[in-house]
């Protein structure tokens, strides 16, 4: 017999533990030998399975499956009382082992709303902090949950380790943030269905650590997102950046980007005259990503400026992001594959028709349009869009 598959429970209930230096099957003893095979308890001499999850305490079995009250790995978010599960495939979370959930003692849960209760506090989902700082400041946590809230969240303190914030409401537009500032070279922030939102100010500003920020709002700013100095990398994914006085994306310095599936519109409204300022030395990718309506309409790019070092843009669509000369593009840029409507470039690569979007969207395509549909190039490494669904389509 072999250990770990219930191979002796299978053929005989009463003998369902296997001995692996005889290679028989043999009675329990210990709950330590059931719950080696997926079991939670060993009674007069056999193993007993689980009724609910919490009796399965192995980090990498944390389910009860009900079909044969086994314990088993989780294979999503909901599974897991922390909400989080290593699915192998989970971008916020990759903690131990495929199957196993979040340990409490990581998460911390915040509410911002007036009723937040200080006292007694403890950082659950029934008695939350009632502010980000007070999560931060606990060495231990790592995740963080706020709740939807009117009341925007701030962060005041610099981020100097690996840290994940998550809006809990039900969409970005439920949980607002207030901008904030990532400084120290030790400091890494993924951001997951917030949004961010203020005034007159660089709404998330990176000059050194790391930042991610997947399936978010950043709305208004003088800057939307504003990379400069050390910043060592920046990732956007499924985001919408909009409603900046300036740039909507300024990446500048060394910094390393990854900008894909995201949606870059009415930036560049009053200053900088383009909504992407991706200036950087870094490397990078930037794919499948829609920049419309950027600029003030007499600006002379309106759409991005690769800077000096050579950018490559795939899969993505530019327009319209009117422009006094006649392009929405400058600096050294190179395109594959990329829809440039009402654009007088001559830079190869450039598809030169007039996308067709769905009338009151920001970027869906009609269902008519003949110029982006089915024109992009594949990419194993991006199998959903903007929205979350299955790509190629």
């Amino acid at each position: 017999c072999q250990q770990l598959n219930q191979e002796c429970f299978k053929a005989d209930p009463a003998l369902p533990v296997c001995d692996t230096t005889n290679g028989v099957c043999k009675a329990c003893a210990s709950d330590v030998e059931c719950q080696g095979e997926g079991f939670v308890a060993c009674s007069s001499g056999r193993c007993r399975g689980c009724n609910t999850s919490a009796e399965c305490t192995r980090p990498d079995k944390p389910v009860c499956n009900k079909a044969d009250s086994s314990c088993r790995g989780c294979t999503s978010d909901v599974e897991c009382n922390t909400q989080l599960c290593n699915t192998g495939q989970n971008p916020l979370f990759k903690d131990g082992v495929v199957g196993q959930c979040a340990d409490k003692t990581l998460v911390a849960w915040v509410d911002s709303n007036p009723g937040c209760v200080t006292a007694g506090a403890d950082g659950t989902d029934t008695k939350p902090y009632c502010t980000v700082d007070s999560a931060i400041n606990l060495s231990t946590v790592k995740y963080i949950y706020l709740k939807a809230s009117g009341t925007p969240y701030a962060i005041s303190a610099p981020i100097t380790r690996e840290l994940y914030i998550f809006g809990k409401g039900t969409d970005a537009n439920a949980t607002t943030m207030k901008a904030f500032t990532i400084s120290s070279s030790t400091g890494k922030l993924t951001l997951s269905n917030v949004t961010i939102k203020d005034s007159n100010k660089n709404l998330l500003t990176c000059t050194a650590g790391t930042v991610s920020i997947i399936k978010s709002i950043v709305d208004g700013g003088t800057h939307g997102i504003d990379t400069s100095a050390s910043c060592a990398e920046i990732t956007i994914q499924q985001t919408k950046i909009t409603n900046a006085t300036g740039a909507g994306l300024s990446i500048a310095g060394g910094t390393k980007y990854t900008i894909v599936n995201s949606l870059i519109t009415k930036t560049a409204l009053s200053t900088d005259d383009v909504a992407i300022l991706l200036r950087t030395t870094g490397t990078g990718k930037f794919a499948f990503n829609t920049v419309r309506s950027n600029g003030s309409g007499t600006s002379n790019v309106g759409g991005i400026d690769c800077g000096t070092s050579s950018k490559q843009l795939v899969n993505s669509v530019f327009y319209p992001n009117p422009s006094s000369s006649g392009t929405q593009f400058t600096g050294n840029c190179t395109l594959a594959k990329v829809v440039v409507g009402g654009d007088l470039t001559s830079l190869q690569g450039a598809i030169k028709e007039v996308p067709k979007y769905l009338t009151g969207s920001d970027a869906s395509l009609d269902p008519a349009d003949t110029a982006c549909i089915d024109k992009a190039a594949p990419d194993p490494t991006v199998t959903t869009d903007f929205f979350g669904g299955v790509r190629p389509l």
